[in-house]
């Protein structure tokens, strides 16, 4: 009976697979994240001078 040499790459190509999986999480959650702050801004800039006239006016909602 032969005896082959016990593989180790399996091992280690397990690791790396989990390694990236992670990686992966890691990137689309803070592209998520991202994302949202982005959103966010867009919409402040886009309302911006809105809240600013209605405080000038005398009503509520004026951040500035």
């Amino acid at each position: 009976m032969e005896r082959y040499p016990e593989l180790k790459s399996n091992q280690n190509f397990m690791k790396l697979q989990d390694q990236l999986e992670g990686t992966e999480n890691r990137i689309s959650v803070e592209r998520r994240r991202f994302n949202e702050i982005v959103l966010n801004y867009n919409k402040k800039v886009r309302t911006f001078p809105e809240p600013c006239l209605q405080g000038s006016l005398g009503l509520k909602g004026c951040f500035c």
